[in-house]
Order: C-alpha cells, then sequence, then structure tokens
C-alpha cells in the first residue's frame, strides 16, 4: 500500500491584506506557519500584527504623532472612537497573549489557534475599515479556515493501528487470522513511520519557511513604514474630515463584525484571566468535572443552575471565590463582559 504525505496546501484566510503592503500578510502567515512547531511565534507575530494595524489606523486618522507604545497608542484611538468595544478587546486581547509568549515564552496551540480566531475577525475589520467600496460595503468574510495539521493524519493511523492490535489479540486462538492480523498490523506500522517521517520533514520545512519569513520582516517593515509615511502625510492635508472619516467608517465595520459565541469567550476568558480568575472555557468546565476549590478564584464554564422562574438551566460561566459562587457571566453572540473584577 503506497504512502503519501499529508497534503498541506493552505491559502490563508488573510489574503485580503495583501494590497496594503507587504507587512500584513507576512506577519499572518509567519503565524500560520509556525502554529505546527512553535505557538508562541505564532502568538508574537500576532501581536505585531496588531500593532501594525493600530499604527496604520493611526496614520489614516492623522494621529501618526501619537504615543508609540502600543497600550498608549490603542488608548488614543479608544478616545477618539476609532477602536471601540469589541475591536478593542481584540487588540487587548492579542496584546496580552502575545506579550505573555515574548516574556514568558508561554502558549499553547488551542491559545494560539483562538488568537489566530481572533486576528482574523480584526482583519476583516481593518478591511471593511480601510479597504475600497466593495469591501466597506458588500464584502462579507467567510469563516476562519486555519492551517492544516501536519500531524493529524499521523494520529489519525496510529489510533487504526491501536485499533488492529486490539482486533489480533481478540482473536489470538484462531493462529491464521491471527497471523494476518499481525501482518497487517506490520504494514500498518511500516507505513505509520513512512508518514511519521513525512510528517517530520514537513515540520522541517515549514521551520524553515518559518524562520525564512522572519528573516524578511525587517525589510518588509521597512517598506510599509514607508507606506504608512504616505498614508499620514495623504490624512495630514485634512486630519479633522480624515479623522471623521475613519470614524465612521471604523464603527461601521465594528457592527459588520461578527463575532461567534466561541470567539466571544475567547475575549471573555482574556477578561477573566487578566482580571485574575483561573478560566479556560474550553477545559475548566463543569461537564469535564471542574468544580470550585477553597483558596482558588475560578470561573468555571457551563455550571448547571435552577432558578424559580426559569427552570433547569447552564450559566456559560459561575465566578467562584472559594467554594462561594459570587456572579454570573453570560457569554452570547457579539456581545462581551464588561467591567469583570
Amino acid at each position: 500500500m503506497g504512502t503519501t504525505a499529508p497534503d498541506t496546501s493552505h491559502v490563508s484566510s488573510f489574503a485580503f491584506l495583501a494590497p496594503y503592503g507587504p507587512l500584513y500578510l507576512r506577519l499572518a502567515t509567519v503565524a500560520e506557519r509556525a502554529l505546527a512547531v512553535d505557538p508562541s511565534l505564532t502568538l508574537v507575530s500576532l501581536r505585531q500584527l496588531a500593532e501594525a494595524f493600530a499604527k496604520h489606523a493611526a496614520a489614516r486618522a492623522g494621529l501618526l504623532g501619537a504615543p508609540g507604545t502600543q497600550v498608549d497608542l490603542l488608548r488614543v484611538l479608544e478616545q477618539r472612537n476609532i477602536v471601540r468595544d469589541k475591536i478593542a478587546e481584540c487588540f487587548h486581547m492579542l496584546r496580552r497573549v502575545g506579550n505573555s509568549a515574548v516574556h514568558d515564552f508561554l502558549g499553547s496551540r488551542q491559545e494560539a489557534l483562538d488568537a489566530l480566531a481572533i486576528a482574523y475577525r480584526l482583519a476583516c475589520w481593518f478591511h471593511k475599515t480601510f479597504g475600497d467600496a466593495h469591501a466597506r460595503g458588500d464584502w462579507k468574510p467567510s469563516s476562519y479556515l486555519p492551517p492544516i495539521d501536519p500531524t493529524t493524519s499521523l494520529r489519525a493511523l496510529q489510533e487504526e493501528a491501536a485499533r488492529a492490535r486490539a482486533e489480533a489479540d481478540a482473536h489470538r486462538a484462531d493462529a491464521a487470522r491471527a497471523r494476518a492480523s499481525l501482518e497487517a498490523e506490520g504494514a500498518r506500522r511500516s507505513e505509520e513511520a513512512a508518514l511519521r517521517q513525512a510528517a517530520e520533514a514537513e515540520r522541517a520545512e515549514w521551520e524553515t519557511l518559518a524562520l525564512g519569513f522572519q528573516r524578511d520582516l525587517e525589510k518588509a517593515a521597512t517598506e510599509q513604514a514607508k507606506v504608512v509615511a504616505a498614508v499620514a502625510t495623504t490624512a495630514a492635508q485634512a486630519p479633522a474630515e480624515q479623522e471623521q472619516l475613519v470614524v465612521t467608517q471604523a464603527a461601521a465595520a465594528a457592527q459588520a463584525t461578527d463575532l461567534s459565541e466561541q470567539e466571544t469567550r475567547v475575549l471573555i476568558d482574556a477578561q477573566l484571566r487578566d482580571a485574575g480568575w483561573e478560566v479556560n472555557s474550553q477545559t475548566l468546565r463543569w461537564p469535564g468535572g471542574a468544580r470550585p476549590e477553597k483558596g482558588k478564584n475560578r470561573a468555571i464554564a457551563e455550571v448547571p443552575t435552577w432558578t424559580k422562574d426559569d427552570g433547569d438551566g447552564i450559566a456559560d460561566y459561575i465566578l467562584f471565590v472559594g467554594l462561594d459562587p459570587i456572579a454570573v457571566v453570560e457569554a452570547k453572540k457579539k456581545a462581551l463582559c464588561a467591567n469583570v473584577a
């Protein structure tokens, strides 16, 4: 039975960023390519992408002289109503996870996948704010398509081999069938080894590509700076009018940004975590066995509830200080948790 490497062809969902200069799509591509080998690099690249979006927005609004740090720049953009509500939360979430990756070398594959989905929504907002008439009008972004994990096929084959071994053990009384099963198992093991080798080669290729992209980023950043400077020069000719135009377009783009409930949960998780709660709505779940514990501030997801008016229900999150529940947080599509303390 022949063996072929898994199909890792992937057209980036961020491809629509290409007309804005060399940097944005390159950063997104680095983030996607790095996912298989270094999720922390994915998070760092997405933080850089969000920073680049913020600088572009400031330049288009005639605010290029605003403070240079990301926190200060975002504060100015929020004060001017260019970055608001869920879009501001997307910016801050990418900033926080990127900082953790830089300073603490933290970042799981799931965190990187969540950040890619949020960065994609932010990129869609950017495109609808600063794109052409089609982008601001009829353009409808598709769902984010993450890059293919090159180990997916390998894991599936390993599971198949495990089932074959179990079947062989169950039929050892029949020598002929046992021999046939063992032969089949040997063939599967050979294919598994070949596929593992192909997956490892694919990983190495992706890592090389990611490093190559990283080396090119400095050149791309220099070229992008020229594009942003030209934008700022144009905006400076009529700063008040240009800022109002950006505010209007950004608000319309934010209104059109449709966060799913899962994406909203990612942002709520980040807010709760930043406020000091232990939270992970994918793993710290009541159905998965998560329970409040003494001495811990936990935000547990999907907790069964009962009220006199509504009867049985499920709370998206309940905040526990030790064993005591103190608040309920609901995560609804396009709704964000605010002022969590």
